[in-house]
């Protein structure tokens, strides 16, 4: 067979790309496969590191990592949050610094000599505070750091470790100290013993108390079996979870005597793994010594008691006598059988008394008081006397228990005394006849003047009211009656513009009224001296544009132009109700006296510690004899100046009582023709 060579060659070269073309494919094949396993690789990595963040985070363990020669310094985000960081990256002196603040101050030398001992790659390990943001103080653990890398002087270059919050460890160690330094300082005996009933502990007290120098002295000798038999009855009960309680006598074996205490037996789970029988003892030796001499006292107590010939008793919460001593059972004809279930107290008084003894009784059993009080007496035949009862409350344990109480017999020395002052009386009353007549008709007299007195002011002030009624009230009521029956006749024939003007009008009618009547209840409360003073900094400003606002629509009537000519920013130290009715009355008498087409004004001067406020108008004026006629309530203005409307003065006796309240001065300046200047200062300070 014969082959052509440029034949040949080209087969060669198909080859040649041909394993070319395999050789990529081979490494296209492995290099995704390649990455396919690190995807896989990454996404376990993904996991362990969540599940190590978290893991951190429950066990609040931050880690961190220094590298050395570049000086950076890197957290985990969990170190930051301990720490209270707000980045996770720093240099090797921003640590230090940070160090400085955030770590206690008695602790940073401890803090800074263990990084100093990290960076010269020494296996160290410390513990310290830090002081968080909001003045927490965190204790924190320094776990021993790992160098991963060394440079050319075997020196760290890379090094790794955790930080540790053990603020919870820290306070469980301090509350495990306290609670032992508490048990070994109490005065009572207070042991642990194993299940088999050998005593495993013992504080100091328990040692004294039985008579021992050491635990193993004491484990030698001691047992429960004073309390009963240990392994047939205490310690079944024990493990049953019963609470075994009660009294007993144990041994002193360094004195040799017989100790009576009370004890307290329980099961005690010290760990999962440890449960002991926990017991505690009080030495109640000098508490039943006290008891047996306490009855003893009480015996000899009763026997005195009975001895004595007053009448002695006792109840109980429920106020019934449950003692009588016998002079008590021979005042009220009872026995000492009669007084098993007790007998009410209310019974041995007469039935006028019930009420008062009761309330009596709870009064002292309430408040530990003590009472005496004056009763009618009833004993068992219904015989009446009259007694004194001194009594007070039994107190036994801080606790009052009932009452206690003596009996004086006062029936002799009443009936004398009802005699004596019978005599006295009708001595007395003889005596008195004449004064009384004289003193009657001499108070009756004073009584007359002073009556006089008052009704001249009452019938003064009577006539003022009614006249400032009928002439403050009439513009307003009248208005309200026109535009309401405007409203009522022609209610469909006007337009809703109309309408809506009249009901504005009613409102603002309706306004005026309700503003004179708190005017007139003010001056009622300055006459009966009841009107409440309440100083404060206020605004002048605000009271005068808020007149004006009010009265517009009144001046409007009459084409009157109101000016404010005081500045936003006027303060004064005023009541601002009371100073507010001033500027108002005082404007609205301005705007009746002004003929139509005039002007009123507000103005203010502050002359120093003063302001001096002015309402002036271009009204009709006033002469001398008028202006000497303000402010008077004696004096019944009928007309001021020529103007047609009629005034009663009231308006400016309320605001000449209101100013002078408030601490200022009012008066008027005006001539005929030229208008009026009605002035009034007011503190600048308080």
């Amino acid at each position: 067979m014969t082959i052509n060579l440029s034949s040949k060659e080209d087969l060669l070269k198909e080859i040649e790309n041909l394993k070319t073309r395999l050789h990529v494919a081979e490494q296209e094949l492995k290099a995704d496969r390649s990455k396919k396993l690190n995807n896989a690789a990454i996404e376990k990595l993904k996991r362990k590191e969540k599940s190590l963040r978290i893991a951190q985070l429950n066990a609040k363990v931050g880690s961190w990592e220094w590298d050395i020669e570049n000086d950076i310094v890197e957290f985990s985000d969990v170190m930051s949050r301990l720490l209270g960081l707000d980045k996770e990256k720093m240099s090797f002196n921003e640590l230090i610094n940070i160090a400085n603040k955030i770590v206690f101050p008695n602790d940073i030398k401890i803090i800074k000599d263990h990084i100093l001992k990290v960076k010269k790659g020494q296996y160290t390990k410390a513990e310290g505070r830090i002081i968080l943001s909001d003045n927490e103080i965190r204790w924190i653990k320094l776990n021993p750091p790992e160098v991963l890398n060394f440079n050319k002087d075997n020196l760290p270059s890379l090094v790794i470790g955790t930080i540790q919050d053990i603020t919870e460890q820290k306070k469980t160690v301090q509350e495990k100290q306290r609670l032992i330094n508490i048990i070994e300082n109490d005065k009572n005996f207070v042991g642990l013993l194993e299940l088999d009933g050998k005593l495993k502990y013992i504080n100091k007290a328990g040692l004294n108390l039985i008579g021992f120098d050491s635990l193993e002295d004491a484990i030698k000798e001691f047992s429960l079996n004073f309390i009963g038999n240990f392994e047939n009855d205490i310690k079944p009960r024990l493990l049953k979870n019963e609470f075994i309680k009660g009294d007993g006598i144990i041994n002193n074996f360094k004195l040799k005597n017989e100790i009576q205490v009370e004890y307290n037996a329980f099961i005690l789970n010290l760990s999962d793994e440890d449960t002991a029988i926990a017991v505690i003892f009080w030495d109640i030796t000098d508490r039943k010594r006290i008891e047996t001499a306490l009855r003893e006292s009480r015996r000899r107590f009763k026997d005195l008691v009975d001895l004595l010939p007053i009448p002695i008793f006792e109840t109980d919460l429920n106020i019934k006598v449950n003692f009588a001593n016998k002079a008590a059972l021979e005042y009220f004809g009872y026995t000492l059988s009669d007084l098993v279930f007790g007998i009410p107290a209310y019974n041995f008084v007469h039935n006028e008394d019930k009420k008062k003894i009761i309330k009596r009784a709870k009064a002292i059993l309430n408040f530990k008081a003590q009472g005496i009080d004056e009763y009618k007496m009833v004993d068992i035949n219904g015989g009446i006397s009259t007694a004194i009862v001194y009594a007070g409350a039994v107190i036994e344990n801080e606790q009052v228990v009932g009452l206690r109480g003596v009996i004086i017999d006062i029936s002799e020395r009443k009936n004398f005394e009802l005699q004596i002052n019978s005599q006295l009386n009708e001595i007395k009353e003889q005596k008195n006849q004449l004064a009384e007549k004289s003193n009657k008709l001499t108070e009756l007299n004073k009584v007359l003047k002073k009556s006089e007195k008052e009704l001249m002011v009452l019938n003064k002030n009577k006539d003022i009211f009614f006249s400032i009624i009928a002439h403050d009230l009439k513009s307003p009521f009248t208005s309200l009656l026109g535009f309401s029956e405007i409203l009522s006749e022609d209610y469909y024939e006007l337009s809703d513009n109309a309408r809506k003007e009249m009901i504005d009008s009613l409102f603002s009618s309706s306004r005026s009224i309700f503003n004179l009547l708190e005017d007139l209840l003010a001056w009622a409360r300055t006459q009966s001296g009841r009107i409440e003073y309440r100083p404060e900094y206020v605004d002048l400003s605000i009271i005068s544009t808020s007149v004006n606002t009010l009265l517009k629509e009144k001046a409007e009537i009459k084409q009157i132009t109101l000016i404010n000519n005081i500045a936003k920013t006027c303060p004064v130290f005023c009541d601002f109700n009371m100073i507010n009715t001033v500027v108002r009355n005082l404007v609205v008498n301005a705007i009746k006296f002004t003929p139509d087409n005039g002007t009123v004004s507000i103005n203010v001067e502050t002359p120093g510690e003063y302001v001096k406020v002015e309402i002036k108008d271009t009204g009709i004026g006033l002469s001398k004899s008028e202006i000497k006629k303000l402010f008077r309530i004696d004096v019944n203005v009928n007309q001021i100046g020529k103007s047609k409307e009629k005034g009663t003065g009231f308006g400016l006796i309320l605001c000449k009582d209101l100013v002078e309240k408030n601490g200022g001065k009012i008066w008027v300046e005006s001539e005929l023709g030229k208008g009026s200047s009605f002035f009034f200062t007011l503190k600048r300070k308080e």
